[in-house]
């Protein structure tokens, strides 16, 4: 039953995060937390990152990138000051890697500008935890 309820909550703090435009697992941690869970840096888990963020239009690029200071500042962690640094860093760089990132070829392992231009082929991603009850 614990299971149940703690399942449910967790999907309300998911909805909840995505509504506001927070970074959900930052925000359901801090939240573990504030109830007295145990949040821990595991160096042995590894994850896979992707380029997608940047073929998204601007305001969606720094949409995302705002999300790290927002989720900080709704539970009034001081901690978030050296975030404004990196969103500075990601909104001067976002035209040149985007142009890198939309520019290359993987079948030719090359530059292309013809496809800097092109229509983007990024496809949206499905939410892992869609079909979770």
């Amino acid at each position: 039953m614990k299971i149940a309820l703690f399942t449910k909550e967790i999907n309300n703090l998911k909805t909840e995060a995505l509504v506001i435009g927070l970074h959900e697992d930052f925000d359901i941690a801090i939240h573990l937390q504030e109830l007295g869970g145990q949040v821990v840096f595991d160096e042995r888990l590894e994850a896979q990152v992707s380029s997608r963020r940047i073929d998204t239009g601007f305001a969606s690029f720094m949409n995302y990138v705002w999300a790290s200071p927002r989720t900080y500042a709704k539970h009034k962690i001081r901690s978030r000051w050296h975030m404004y640094t990196v969103v500075g860093l990601c909104a001067i760089g976002y035209l040149p890697v985007r142009i890198m990132h939309r520019g290359y070829d993987p079948k030719r392992d090359c530059f292309a500008w013809s496809r800097v231009f092109a229509p983007s082929t990024a496809m949206q991603r499905v939410d892992p935890t869609a079909n979770v009850a």
